[in-house]
């Protein structure tokens, strides 16, 4: 959406695909959160702007090469984003990405949330202030690493103060279907709950068969198919890609 409203200013015309039916990818989440109002904001400001620059939106449409024969564009933006790491823990199958709790997935009221990165920490707040009982499984020795400065302690303290329990230095090994056998020091023992939630990382969208429909067509590659991270990484790469074309 980023690139498409900056290649707007620039005097481009612009059609942007989507393969859902509305905009906001993975931001649609902050809909549901409850502690993501400023980020929801600003996700409703970037889709009212793409909306109003005059690009043309294809919604519920995926580009391959019957649509990009079709377009003839001069080149080719790829935006196409991430999924959930799937690791290879026995019985993974039959847990639930943390995602699935923001669009319909309903939990039982005790949660364990492998993975106490930034994803599962903040999952995990907004679980516990709707009503949930959750507990934080981390095989590093602090949780939300991947998280900064102040940002990172206030999360940690809203997470004290709701009751939001973690372990560090803890490895999943097992999931089950009332629980997860977890490694802890040396020793193995089963943590029960109603839900087992995992937030291992997202690896990027494989944007290989985009680049062969588009042949001769030059494709850029921006966002979290090309490396994931921040909202704000993300729409900066789109900025200053659109200010080279």
């Amino acid at each position: 959406m980023q690139a498409a409203i900056t290649l707007r200013q620039r005097g481009h015309k612009v059609i942007l695909a989507e393969t859902e039916d509305r905009l906001g990818g993975t931001l649609n989440f902050t809909d549901k959160d409850v502690d993501k109002e400023d980020l929801r904001n600003v996700k409703n400001v970037i889709v009212r702007e793409v909306m109003e620059s005059g690009t043309c939106i294809l919604l519920k449409s995926r580009v391959d090469a019957t649509l990009i024969k079709e377009i003839q564009p001069d080149c080719i933006v790829a935006a196409i984003g991430a999924h959930p790491v799937v690791p290879p823990i026995p019985g993974i199958e039959s847990a639930h990405h943390a995602f699935d709790v923001y669009t319909g997935f309903l939990p039982g009221k005790n949660i364990l949330m492998i993975g106490g990165g930034l994803v599962g920490c903040e999952t995990a707040l907004h679980l516990q202030k709707t009503g949930y009982n959750v507990l934080v499984v981390e095989m590093l020795d602090r949780i939300a690493k991947d998280s900064y400065g102040m940002y990172r302690e206030a999360l940690l303290l809203e997470m004290e103060k709701c009751g939001v329990s973690y372990l560090v230095n803890a490895t999943c090994k097992e999931i089950c279907e009332d629980g997860a056998i977890i490694a802890q020091n040396g020793a193995l023992r089963k943590l029960e709950a109603d839900t087992v939630l995992y937030a291992l990382g997202m690896r990027p969208n494989d944007s290989h068969q985009l680049k062969q429909a588009a042949g001769n067509i030059p494709i850029y590659v921006i966002g979290d198919c090309l490396t994931p991270g921040k909202v704000g990484d993300a729409m900066k790469a789109a900025y200053e890609l659109a200010l080279t074309l």
